[in-house]
């Protein structure tokens, strides 16, 4: 059996990951937003400079932004 998955999610998602950065992790806005208020000082931010548009026929688009966990020198677990 094959299945396609289409939808807002799955383009947000491929193009999200498409227009990404290697070695790096990249959220949504609306992903930064909730990540800032449950785990507050645990990550630092960077806008991605592209604007991921939805798709061609309207002018939707989301931010993305690459994110990086903040560690303490005392993180006993942090493996590098």
């Amino acid at each position: 059996m094959r299945y396609d998955i289409y939808g807002k999610d799955v383009t947000i998602a491929n193009k999200m990951e498409s227009g990404g950065k290697c070695g790096f992790v990249q959220v949504s806005e609306k992903t930064k937003d909730m990540l800032e208020i449950k785990f507050p000082d645990m990550f630092n931010y960077q806008l991605n400079p592209e604007l991921i548009k939805i798709n061609k026929y309207s002018n939707e688009t989301v931010q993305g932004y690459f994110i990086e966990e903040i560690f303490d020198d005392e993180d006993e677990e942090y493996i590098d």
